[in-house]
């Protein structure tokens, strides 16, 4: 059986990257665009230890990015469920407080 849990990546302070969430052992995943989110691409950045240094994730081809879409789901790709930690890098700054909901999956 499936179990749901439910993440929230912030920013603590005005700026460019968020805090982190664990990815273990998740089989799939999906995040909440904020309506209040200003920027229009975000970056994911990935690390296997959650204090560790977070690099680009990049898929096949390029620098992994999805479009903001303010107030919509959107799905957390194979090149970026891979990772034991992820982060989210905003071409500008975000503004303190601001929060990005992220569900995933685990089990089978």
């Amino acid at each position: 059986m499936l179990e749901t849990h439910t993440q929230t990546l912030s920013w603590t302070t005005s700026g460019l990257t968020s805090t982190a969430v664990s990815l273990s052992q998740s089989l799939t995943g999906a995040m909440l665009i904020p309506a209040d989110m200003t920027c229009v691409t975000t970056n994911f950045l990935a690390c296997d230890t959650l204090a560790g240094t977070y690099n680009n994730v990049r898929n096949a081809t390029a620098t992994e990015a999805v479009a903001v879409v303010a107030g919509s789901w959107s799905p957390l790709t194979a090149s970026v469920m891979a990772h034991g930690f992820l982060k989210l890098k905003t071409p500008r700054a975000e503004a303190a407080g601001r929060t990005v909901t992220i569900i995933t999956k685990t089990g089978g």
